[in-house]
């Protein structure tokens, strides 16, 4: 079935984040970029038609929590947030700050 649609807008495709196809190997090192050599891109139009959706939420705007699991959507302070988890059913999330700083062992992984 195809992915449920919602008021927001996605994006521009050419502002959607750089995807590529992952070596065949397997990956050794999470970190490393793990392109293909020569690079083997993977388009927005791509990308949605295998149900990836992408919206850019400015993060800056509202406060949350560096560490949640799980977390309340319905506390979201992002009147976008709320209203795309409320188009899409979304009943789940989790937040996970990505630092060294607020996730253990970051620099192990």
């Amino acid at each position: 079935p195809p992915p449920p649609t919602t008021m927001i807008p996605s994006p521009p495709d050419s502002s959607w984040p750089d995807a590529w196809l992952m070596p065949p190997a397997e990956c050794t090192d999470q970190k490393a970029p793990n392109r293909r050599s020569p690079n083997v891109p993977v388009t927005a139009p791509q990308l949605r038609s295998l149900g990836i959706s992408y919206w850019h939420l400015d993060p800056s705007s509202h406060s949350y929590p560096p560490l949640a699991v799980p977390w309340n959507p319905q506390d979201s302070p992002d009147p976008h947030l709320s209203q795309l988890r409320d188009e899409r059913g979304y009943s789940y999330a989790d937040i996970i700050t990505v630092h060294p700083d607020t996730l253990p062992e970051y620099e192990a992984k």
